[in-house]
């Protein structure tokens, strides 16, 4: 998400919820500490835009994603 605007991030949550599908966002850095970035402002809009959403959109480490998938389609 290097440099990244909330306004994309924000498309991409939408685009992933349309297709009900799995979205991982990553980020190294927030605010400047690292050279792979997204500004804190930007960084912020999308944690609210998320926090707005709550009640539709799951937000959780991809570790947990995966045990979902795992235990919902019988994966051994």
């Amino acid at each position: 998400m290097n440099g990244c605007t909330a306004e994309y991030m924000i498309e991409l949550v939408n685009k992933a919820m349309q297709s009900q599908g799995l979205l991982v966002l990553m980020f190294h850095g927030v605010g400047g500490e690292h050279n792979i970035n997204v500004s804190n402002q930007e960084h912020t809009k999308l944690i609210q835009y998320l926090k707005d959403h709550e009640n539709e959109i799951w937000v959780t480490p991809l570790v947990e994603a995966l045990k979902f998938v795992k235990n919902s389609s019988n994966i051994q």
